[in-house]
């Protein structure tokens, strides 16, 4: 086509700060160096035999997909008062994670979130809950994380009574189910402390 040289130039700005990148006497070019979910821009200018360079050509641009993330590792499950905290590390290419919570059958999908975080509310009362966690992004998803568990704090004392004897009170209640201690409070005349 009487050009005997192609220079390719590449930046990461739209429209400016190109810089040599290669060169081609063929009609294309492949950058071996581009990072995956990073935007680069591209301009081609043509050199004849004697060395005088065209202009640029217009810009295009492309951004090399990220690999489908690797699974979560390190999902803990923190109990609470009928909701469970779930965190985990991030994942690198990861841009949202799929919270999956078991059913008796198989791990049900119970949300996505951007963050490395995640509060299931709502839960029963002393009741245990196992979840695992998936990464995703444009290119995918994982397979789950490994599987964490915890069980949600017991019920409120039932039956409780106080009795008074000289110089001392005497506090029963019924035995609550899942309870290792129970913490007792006072409250000394009404609106005291």
């Amino acid at each position: 086509y009487g050009s005997y040289w192609y220079t390719v130039k590449r930046s990461t700005t739209s429209g400016s700060g190109y810089g040599y990148f290669g060169g081609s006497q063929g009609t294309s070019f492949v950058d071996y160096y581009a990072n995956a979910g990073t935007t680069y821009y591209y301009v081609v200018s043509a050199s004849s035999v004697s060395g005088a360079e065209s202009y640029d050509s217009g810009q295009v641009s492309a951004t090399p997909p990220a690999p489908v993330p690797s699974a979560p590792s390190g999902l803990t499950a923190t109990p609470g008062l009928q909701q469970i905290y779930l965190n985990w590390p991030s994942v690198t290419y990861a841009t949202s994670y799929n919270v999956k919570r078991w059913n008796g059958s198989y791990y049900e999908t119970m949300g996505s979130t951007s963050d490395t975080t995640y509060i299931n509310t709502g839960l029963g009362i002393n009741t245990s809950y196992s979840y695992v966690v998936s990464a995703s992004n444009s290119s995918g998803t994982s397979g789950d994380s490994p599987g964490a568990s915890a069980t949600t704090a017991p019920g409120a004392p039932a039956g409780v009574g106080g009795s008074a004897g000289p110089a001392q009170v005497t506090v029963s209640w019924l035995g609550v189910s899942g309870a290792a201690s129970y913490r007792l409070k006072r409250l000394s005349g009404s609106g005291g402390s």
